[in-house]
């Protein structure tokens, strides 16, 4: 299936070879944008990109924050026992 990209007047791009992996890896596409256009949607992207990681940053920051509540002083002693230990310590404490 081939697409056109640009007119084709006058049947001036027929019969043209098609690019092979290599060349279509490159990117030597046609772009129809001024240097500048190019470089503001690149701008846009970078901007784009930032406020992601800005916001990842904040929810990592949360999630640390959040991890150091919870082992907060009084939850320092925290030793694992079996369910028997468990139940005696809970009788114990009624």
């Amino acid at each position: 299936m081939q697409k056109q990209m640009i007119p084709n007047h006058n049947g001036f791009m027929n019969n043209l070879p098609e690019l092979n992996v290599k060349e279509l890896k490159k990117g030597g596409g046609v772009s129809f944008l001024s240097k500048k256009q190019r470089l503001e949607m690149q701008l846009e992207r970078l901007d784009e990109k930032q406020k992601q990681l800005e916001l990842a940053k904040q929810k990592k920051q949360a999630d640390l924050m959040l991890m150091e509540d919870e082992n907060s002083d009084e939850d320092f002693f925290k030793y694992k026992i079996s369910a028997r230990d468990y139940d005696i310590l809970q009788k114990a404490k009624a």
